[in-house]
């Protein structure tokens, strides 16, 4: 029977962790603002007249994305396992996640449950040598709160998580540990160790669902199998009519690997059924193969808030600490996966997927200081959908597809006008870029040897365009300048509307309407409503929440414009351990000199938080690292009723005062949360740093 929802329930879902039956309807979504004086448009009409006939469609159908292949929503299911029955206490200062990871544990003995974190704040990696990662291993598992704000469930991680590799090692640029990790236990062997069952015998069109192998005894309807090949050719035709260039490493020295994840709907003879359309022109010369893929399916989190401690004014790929210190969410190998009604504040990076397909990341904000990146799609995916997603922290990466990533669509999401909506290179295909506001289109990165940034069937659907409001030039975006990034294979642009720009028209696919809108306002609605013949009722739910997901307070927490907020987590912290952490940490990922350290005393220590101390001592080391990269020391030693921590730089000429960088403002700050105090001076020809803080508190 469907029930009604009260109007105050919906109102505090986000705020109090309200529950709503998962087949309960929502009052209907208003309608988008540019709908009634929207122009239809040619490329929609023609999508659907040929998709009617059954023909073969221009435009790439995007609607397959996210949890169900956009069917339906998730719902928690089985039994609930309620953390605090397995040592869980929010609001004691305790460490908390040997209690989570309990329950997790049971759910799994199970078979698979609702793993509950009533309302309050939990703390995980509450000390440095006690950091780790919450692991899930098996399906069928929620992770629920009660709420993603102030009042709700907030799973708070104190201390980073670290690469500890060599400062100069650019792998501490990427994704980490993470809070949560969640992942097949098969998929960690890499696609290439995967079992091969089949090759394929002949050719698939891009947008079709049948594929001819040499043998399909090994496979059966329902089975999940990686479509894979390793081959230079497949990626050139896949750039044409532009050339590859020499840099791009992983094409020019024929390493370039190329996946799709699907489901096998059907077995006929040798010939299997896909459910969901194959992305690549797969051609059997080019010697692709058909691996056994093991996932783990239906694992998802809601309503939860989670926290980080990142308070240092973000500097990218300074360290690790910068680009992945408080990570929260990592899935591997999942499939109908989500992550809903959630807020990431203060985080390094959000939610990274990876080697997974139909994931639905739904009403996620994220907030506070600004991060690295929000949500990833990553590795192989397919389908993955982020939709409703608010950056107030203007993350450096906006929404972020790379690495071979396929039919992954930002729908309805909003970020700061210069963010850039960032294809991270790794060759991803066919993304939906849809009724999105804000965000440039310049700014893509990732490794030149990957390039180019993103392979065909991007398209741009009602983008409403913030970038460049307040320049005196509109944009210009050419998306294939040689020399120059944001390399993107003739992408599709239609409606772009708000902020003027102006393309370089022999560099895109199609380009209509730009300045107005058109109808429909969403091309990954009107597909998906076109293809189960119907817009599913989670659509609307789902933009019904969104407002509340805007309006939720968020929790209390530090913060450099208002120190006096926020947990203050005391313990014993050694010097020595603290500065070999330090000098350990690059200041400038790809050009790290490290600073040299010394304590007198190998025992000396003092109590306080230690965060906002190494906060404090890290901003100072990059004050004057800024001035002088070589020579550089930091020394601790006992001073009256505290410790004092000595910084110097090599021989730089005093210039500008030192504390004129706003590191050493910062500095400050932080100093002054735990009762100290910092001093500069230039002496003896060196920029000098000396912060000093209280034994105890």
């Amino acid at each position: 029977m469907v029930r009604s929802i009260p109007a105050a329930c919906l109102t505090a879902l986000l705020l109090a962790g309200c529950d709503r039956p998962a087949d309960q309807p929502a009052p209907p979504a208003p309608p988008p603002a540019q709908a009634a004086s929207a122009a239809a448009s040619p490329t929609w009409e023609r999508f659907r007249a040929q998709a009617a006939t059954g023909s073969p469609t221009g435009l790439p159908d995007y609607s397959w994305a996210g949890y169900a292949r956009g069917a339906r929503e998730p719902a928690a299911a089985g039994a609930r396992f309620d953390v605090t029955a397995y040592g869980a206490r929010p609001d004691d200062l305790a460490d908390d996640r040997a209690g989570i990871a309990a329950a997790i544990a049971a759910a799994e003995q199970a078979g698979g449950g609702t793993v509950f974190l009533p309302r309050g704040r939990y703390l995980v990696n509450t000390t440095m040598a006690g950091r780790g990662m919450i692991p899930i291993r098996s399906g069928g598992i929620t992770i629920q709160g009660a709420g993603c704000g102030a009042d709700g469930t907030i799973i708070h991680c104190i201390h980073p998580f670290d690469r500890g590799d060599d400062p100069r090692d650019p792998r501490r640029l990427h994704l980490g540990d993470t809070v949560f990790s969640v992942a097949a236990p098969a998929a960690a062997a890499g696609i290439d160790r995967f079992e091969q069952l089949a090759r394929v015998a002949g050719d698939a069109r891009r947008g079709g669902r049948e594929l001819a192998v040499d043998d399909a005894a090994r496979i059966a309807p329902g089975d999940w199998v990686v479509l894979w090949v390793r081959n230079h050719e497949v990626a050139r035709a896949m750039i044409a009519p532009f050339a590859v260039e020499p840099e791009w490493t992983s094409i020019s020295e024929d390493t370039a690997r190329i996946a799709e994840i699907h489901q096998v709907s059907a077995v006929r003879g040798e010939v299997l059924e896909f459910a969901e359309p194959v992305r690549h022109p797969v051609q059997a010369r080019h010697g692709w193969v058909v691996r056994r893929f093991q996932p783990i399916a239906e694992v998802g989190f809601e309503d939860i808030c989670f926290l980080g401690n990142a308070h240092q004014r973000y500097v990218h790929h300074r360290s690790d600490l910068d680009d992945s210190g408080w990570s929260f969410i990592k899935m591997l190998g999942v499939v109908d996966g989500w992550v809903r009604r959630c807020t990431f504040v203060d985080s390094s990076q959000a939610v990274s997927v990876n080697l997974s397909a139909f994931v639905s990341l739904l009403n996620l904000r994220i907030d506070g200081n600004q991060g690295h990146h929000g949500l990833r799609s990553v590795w192989f995916n397919y389908g993955v959908l982020g939709g409703l997603c608010v950056d107030r922290s203007a993350c450096t990466h906006g929404p972020s597809v790379s690495q071979g990533a396929v039919g992954t669509v930002w729908w309805r999401c909003e970020q700061a006008p210069e963010q850039p909506i960032d294809f991270h290179a790794g060759r991803p295909l066919c993304t939906l870029v849809d009724a999105c506001r804000g965000g440039v289109l310049y700014g893509s990165t990732g490794g030149l040897r990957d390039f180019p940034q993103h392979l065909r069937d991007l398209t741009f659907w009602n983008l409403e365009h913030r970038a460049g409001l307040a320049a005196a030039a509109i944009p210009h975006y050419d998306f294939w300048r040689p020399g120059k990034p944001d390399r993107l294979v003739l992408p599709n642009v239609v409606g772009l509307h708000g902020a003027p720009a102006t393309f370089a028209g022999e560099h895109l696919a199609l380009l209509e309407s730009n300045g107005a809108a058109v109808a429909p306002a969403s091309l990954f609605e009107a597909q998906l409503a076109l293809r189960l013949g119907a817009a599913p009722g989670w659509i609307a739910r789902a933009r019904q929440e969104h407002a509340a997901l805007l309006a939720v307070p968020l929790p209390d927490r530090f913060s450099l414009a208002e120190p006096g907020r926020g947990l203050r987590l005391v313990e014993t912290v050694a010097a020595a351990d603290l500065l070999r952490f330090l000098a350990a940490r690059s200041l400038e990922i790809n050009n790290s000199r490290s600073f040299a350290w010394t304590v007198a005393d190998p025992a000396l220590s003092l109590r306080c938080d230690r965060g906002l101390l190494h906060d404090g001592l890290y901003a100072l080391m990059y004050a004057l690292y800024r001035r002088n990269r070589e020579g550089c020391t930091i020394a601790a030693e006992a001073v009256a009723g505290g410790v004092a921590f000595r910084l110097r730089s090599g021989p730089v000429a005093a210039k500008a005062p030192l504390a004129d960088e706003v590191a050493v403002a910062d500095a400050r700050i932080f100093a002054a949360a735990i009762g100290g105090t910092v001093a500069v001076a230039h002496d003896g020809g060196c920029w000098t740093a000396t912060l000093t803080a209280p034994t105890a508190p």
